[in-house]
């Protein structure tokens, strides 16, 4: 099994195998996107990013991540033209209301753009020290909040 920890503001593309987890902490204000495509024999390509709040409103270094959904891409099935199967949005919210809304719109029209269907989950802020969230890649490729 791989385990691989994504900065903010990194992100990771790979062929990797059922039960391999890709994972972020210091979740506070962070927003992540992640994806899965369509297993080709035993590789499963995935795609994962992890946001920090100053990079998700600034429209350039978001976009820098976010492209990696589309042409650039290098994930062999996943060359623009084969959308992926699961993908998720993530993002803090504060007293009920999403942070950083702005630049999570960008990022919600940059994955529409990429033909992204993202489903979209909400964390609150943390109460006790470091939150994570892991994509263990597999099956159903369930993402674990914090």
């Amino acid at each position: 099994m791989v385990k691989t920890k994504v900065d903010i503001d990194k992100c990771v593309e790979d062929n990797l195998s059922s039960g391999d987890v890709l994972y972020a902490d210091d979740l506070e204000g962070c927003t992540v996107v992640a994806a899965v495509w369509p297993a080709e024999g035993d590789e499963i390509p995935a795609y994962f990013a992890h946001f920090g709040g100053s990079t998700i409103m600034d429209e350039d270094k978001a976009q820098a991540l976010v492209d990696k959904f589309g042409e650039e891409l290098t994930i062999p099935t996943s060359n623009g033209a084969v959308p992926p199967e699961n993908a998720w949005l993530i993002y803090a919210t504060e007293g009920g209301e999403e942070r950083y809304k702005e630049g999570n719109d960008r990022i919600r029209e940059m994955l529409t753009g990429a033909n992204v269907n993202a489903t979209e989950l909400s964390y609150p802020p943390p109460q006790n020290g470091t939150q994570i969230v892991e994509l263990r890649v597999g099956d159903t490729d369930p993402l674990i909040m914090p």
